[in-house]
């Protein structure tokens, strides 16, 4: 199929006419440069347009980024500001705050102060309370002896002469049995000593008699001349070993004079062996010795010594008894009892309840150690519990009920 040739209209009489190559051409040649130069007027201002737009675009930038910058600095100013403001408010709620709590703090130290104060004036008020207490009982006792005195002189004036005879003589047996009263105390205090020693001299027949029980052991009566106990040693029914006499002392210091009164004691107590049992030793001797012809010991080794001396005098005895007609046995008795070889068997027998008394007095020590130091903490829990018992009445007074423990009635009683 044949494509129509283009044709264009004669401007002037409006023929058709065909447009050929050779008429199209130079048509076609300007159709081209026009639009070539319409392309180039287009491109320009494209260029221009993509120019201006570029200008547009850094000028819309630049005015972003100003506008940026200024909402930041705006921004930041009020944040600032709006910073500023809450700082300002959470320092002035700190400040209330800490406002609030010094005046709680004064308010709290003010109201301790006042109790403290309450506190002290309670206590002045119970020290001038027990004082006031204590000047009326005095008073009150003054004026009860001042009436009494007043009511006897009365009774005495208002009394007759037999009255007065009666009350004469019961003043003098008032006034006797006073002085009887006194020089009873006078001899109990100088005889306290002696009460002791009667008391050691029972206790020590009480034991010699129970450890032997077949020797013979007499008290000497008081006031006679003898010692104190009279010990007869006996080896078997009717077999008399020896005699020994007891010299019991209770003083604070060794008598100088007492080996030579015992001494003579024991001549008339025909005793061969004489023990005097003191607390207070000669010099150079510490529990039981030998000393200027008698024998001394502790109250706590006299019954060792006794065991000691009756074995040997006893041994004696029999050797005594088969010697008979030899020697005379008070002799015999005091060279054996006096001599070395007795002195060593005797030191055997006694030192090991020495040394037991030694073991026993530790451990009396210890345990009293022990029973001083929980005395010792129950004082003071007593003391702070007493204290504090004293405090919480001080503050609440009567409302707080007085412990029956630290109550002072007896003491006010006694007092009266």
């Amino acid at each position: 199929m044949d494509i129509p040739s283009p044709t264009i209209k004669c401007p002037e009489c409006g023929t058709d006419i065909p447009l050929t190559e050779t008429i199209a051409a130079p048509l076609i040649a300007q159709i081209k440069q026009e639009n070539e130069s319409k392309l180039r007027e287009a491109l320009e201002l494209k260029k221009d347009a993509e120019t201006k737009l570029k200008e547009e675009r850094e000028t819309i930038s630049k005015a972003k980024e100003a506008i940026d910058d200024e909402v930041t600095k705006k921004l930041n100013a009020k944040l600032a500001e709006s910073e500023k403001r809450q700082r300002a408010q959470i320092e002035e709620e700190l400040e209330a705050k800490i406002k609030g709590s010094e005046d709680r703090s004064k308010e709290i130290a003010d109201r301790l102060k006042k109790s403290q104060e309450e506190i002290e004036e309670v206590l002045k008020a119970k020290q001038r309370a027990e004082l006031d207490l204590q000047a009326a009982k005095l008073e009150a006792k003054k004026e009860a002896q001042a009436e009494i005195a007043t009511l006897r002189e009365q009774a005495v004036k208002e009394a007759d002469e037999a009255n007065k005879l009666k009350f004469a003589e019961q003043n003098k047996t008032i006034k006797n049995l006073l002085s009887q009263l006194d020089e009873a105390k006078r001899k109990a205090e100088q005889g306290s000593q002696q009460m002791q020693g009667e008391i050691m001299e029972i206790d020590l027949e009480e034991t010699l008699r129970q450890t032997f029980p077949w020797d013979d052991i007499e008290p000497i009566k008081t006031g006679q001349r003898g010692g104190d106990l009279i010990q007869k040693v006996m080896s078997g029914p009717g077999l008399h070993a020896g005699t020994v006499m007891w010299e019991i002392k209770r003083t604070q210091a060794w008598g100088g004079d007492w080996p030579s009164k015992a001494k003579q004691d024991a001549l008339k107590a025909k005793a061969e062996l004489v023990i005097i049992v003191s607390d207070a030793m000669p010099k150079g001797i510490e529990t039981f010795g030998f000393f200027e012809g008698v024998w001394t010991c502790r109250p706590a080794f006299a019954v060792a010594v006794a065991h000691a001396l009756r074995q040997q005098m006893d041994q004696v005895a029999n050797a005594r008894r088969m010697a008979a007609g030899k020697q005379d046995k008070s002799e015999l008795l005091y060279d054996y009892m006096t001599g070395p070889e007795f002195r060593a068997r005797l030191q055997g027998i006694v030192e090991p309840f020495v040394q037991m008394q030694k073991d026993l007095d530790s451990e009396k020590r210890a345990t009293m150690n022990r029973w001083n130091k929980r005395e010792k903490q129950i004082e003071r829990v007593l003391m702070s519990a007493s204290s504090l018992s004293g405090d919480l009445q001080g503050i609440g007074g009567k409302e707080v009920p007085e412990l029956p423990a630290f109550s002072d009635n007896d003491s006010e009683e006694e007092i009266e």
